[in-house]
Protein backbone atom coordinates (compact mmCIF):
# COMPACT_ATOMS: atom_id res chain seq x y z
CA UNK A 1 0.00 0.00 0.00
CA UNK A 2 1.33 3.44 -0.96
CA UNK A 3 1.71 5.91 1.91
CA UNK A 4 -0.65 8.88 1.65
CA UNK A 5 0.46 12.53 1.74
CA UNK A 6 0.44 13.92 5.25
CA UNK A 7 1.92 17.39 4.72
CA UNK A 8 2.12 20.22 2.21
CA UNK A 9 5.17 22.44 1.77
CA UNK A 10 5.33 25.67 -0.28
CA UNK A 11 8.75 26.36 -1.82
CA UNK A 12 10.05 29.94 -1.79
CA UNK A 13 13.62 29.20 -2.91
CA UNK A 14 16.04 26.35 -3.52
CA UNK A 15 19.78 25.86 -3.77
CA UNK A 16 22.47 23.19 -3.63
CA UNK A 17 24.93 22.71 -0.78
CA UNK A 18 27.94 20.68 -1.90
CA UNK A 19 28.26 17.45 0.07
CA UNK A 20 24.87 17.93 1.73
CA UNK A 21 22.14 17.99 -0.92
CA UNK A 22 19.56 20.18 -2.56
CA UNK A 23 17.77 22.50 -0.14
CA UNK A 24 14.10 23.31 -0.60
CA UNK A 25 13.38 26.48 1.41
CA UNK A 26 9.79 27.24 2.26
CA UNK A 27 6.87 27.01 4.62
CA UNK A 28 4.84 24.14 5.96
CA UNK A 29 1.18 24.66 5.05
CA UNK A 30 -0.24 21.50 6.61
CA UNK A 31 1.03 18.61 8.71
CA UNK A 32 4.55 17.87 9.90
CA UNK A 33 7.81 17.04 8.11
CA UNK A 34 10.72 15.06 9.50
CA UNK A 35 13.85 13.35 8.21
CA UNK A 36 12.90 10.10 6.52
CA UNK A 37 9.78 11.55 4.90
CA UNK A 38 9.57 11.82 1.11
CA UNK A 39 8.80 14.92 -0.94
CA UNK A 40 7.22 14.82 -4.41
CA UNK A 41 9.15 16.71 -7.10
CA UNK A 42 8.42 16.94 -10.80
CA UNK A 43 11.88 16.26 -12.23
CA UNK A 44 12.59 15.46 -15.85
CA UNK A 45 8.92 15.56 -16.79
CA UNK A 46 7.76 13.05 -14.19
CA UNK A 47 6.71 13.29 -10.55
CA UNK A 48 8.91 11.26 -8.20
CA UNK A 49 9.34 11.05 -4.45
CA UNK A 50 12.75 11.91 -2.99
CA UNK A 51 13.87 11.27 0.60
CA UNK A 52 14.21 14.17 3.03
CA UNK A 53 17.50 13.62 4.86
CA UNK A 54 17.21 16.62 7.17
CA UNK A 55 14.85 19.44 8.15
CA UNK A 56 16.60 22.68 9.10
CA UNK A 57 15.70 26.23 10.07
CA UNK A 58 16.64 28.72 7.34
CA UNK A 59 16.85 32.40 8.25
CA UNK A 60 16.97 34.82 5.33
CA UNK A 61 18.66 37.73 7.05
CA UNK A 62 18.36 40.18 4.14
CA UNK A 63 14.59 39.65 4.08
CA UNK A 64 14.08 39.20 7.82
CA UNK A 65 12.22 35.92 7.30
CA UNK A 66 12.50 32.44 8.70
CA UNK A 67 11.58 29.25 6.85
CA UNK A 68 12.19 25.51 6.88
CA UNK A 69 14.78 23.85 4.69
CA UNK A 70 14.11 20.32 3.47
CA UNK A 71 17.36 18.71 2.35
CA UNK A 72 17.10 16.21 -0.49
CA UNK A 73 20.18 14.27 -1.63
CA UNK A 74 21.22 14.13 -5.26
CA UNK A 75 23.37 11.38 -6.69
CA UNK A 76 24.74 12.87 -9.89
CA UNK A 77 25.38 16.22 -11.54
CA UNK A 78 22.58 15.36 -13.97
CA UNK A 79 20.13 14.93 -11.10
CA UNK A 80 21.27 18.24 -9.59
CA UNK A 81 20.77 19.92 -12.96
CA UNK A 82 17.26 18.43 -13.17
CA UNK A 83 16.42 19.80 -9.69
CA UNK A 84 17.61 23.25 -10.75
CA UNK A 85 15.57 23.15 -13.97
CA UNK A 86 12.38 21.97 -12.23
CA UNK A 87 11.22 25.55 -11.48
CA UNK A 88 9.78 24.67 -8.07
CA UNK A 89 9.68 28.15 -6.50
CA UNK A 90 6.10 28.95 -5.56
CA UNK A 91 5.01 25.31 -5.93
CA UNK A 92 3.20 23.39 -3.21
CA UNK A 93 4.77 19.96 -2.74
CA UNK A 94 3.27 16.85 -1.16
CA UNK A 95 5.17 15.15 1.63
CA UNK A 96 4.50 11.59 2.78
CA UNK A 97 5.85 9.23 5.39
CA UNK A 98 8.19 6.68 3.86
CA UNK A 99 6.99 3.93 6.18
CA UNK A 100 3.68 3.35 7.87
CA UNK A 101 3.56 4.77 11.37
Amino acid sequence: MCPSPHAEFRVVASFAVFGMGYVLVGDLLRGQVQAGDEVALAVGGESRYFPVTSVESVNRMTEGTSHLGLIVPYGTEEELSAFRQAEISGKILEVRRQHAE
